[in-house]
């Protein structure tokens, strides 16, 4: 597919939900629904190696963005990612699994470039933020002490977050507290 247009990539996109990812070590990744979208590439909800396994995160890099720039940094995120879940901390999202898939949808084989993160099951600040306006200050020293809490680790590991914003800081509940990663 070269060059598609924003209908092609559309429907490239609608078709991966219910198709089959190989990651490494031959695990599977069973796609689900669309979840999120970026300049460069999309999120899906997945199952691992099991229609009804574990839910996951899959990042797949959008065929118009790729190029060897773009691989490397998506490598680069993926391997930092990888690096830091070495590192157990429950305010940083998990880093599974990071390769590359041969998939035909009825046309030529696209080599689709894809990382399987943990699924947050939560809001982004930004959605909560939209819909509540201000928060309880109790609330937002909790979330940025979680925050504070996530980059000291990540700056341990001398990596420089590079795009901390409200839309990439997710809100989720673990044992009934709200988390934020």
């Amino acid at each position: 597919m070269s060059s598609p247009d924003a209908k092609q990539l559309a429907g490239l996109r609608d078709s991966l939900p219910g198709q089959v990812l190989v990651g490494t070590g031959r695990v599977t990744y069973h796609l689900r629904e669309c979840v999120g979208e970026g300049g460069q590439g999309w999120a899906f909800r997945a199952n691992w190696n099991d229609a009804k396994g574990v839910v996951v995160l899959v990042k797949v890099l959008r065929p118009d963005t790729v190029s060897l720039d773009a691989l490397r940094r998506f490598q680069q995120e993926a391997d930092v990612l990888r690096m830091l879940s070495m590192v157990p901390n429950p305010n940083i999202v998990r880093f599974y699994d990071h390769a590359v898939t041969q998939i035909s949808l009825g046309g030529p084989i696209l080599a689709l470039p894809f990382t399987v993160l943990e699924f947050v099951n939560g809001p982004s600040l930004e959605q909560v933020l939209k819909a509540s306006g201000a928060l309880p200050v109790q609330r937002v020293r909790r979330i940025l002490r979680h925050v504070a809490q996530g980059l000291e680790t990540v700056h341990q590991q001398k990596v420089v977050h590079r795009d901390l914003k409200p839309s990439n800081i997710l809100l989720a509940t673990d044992g009934g507290a709200e988390l934020a990663k």
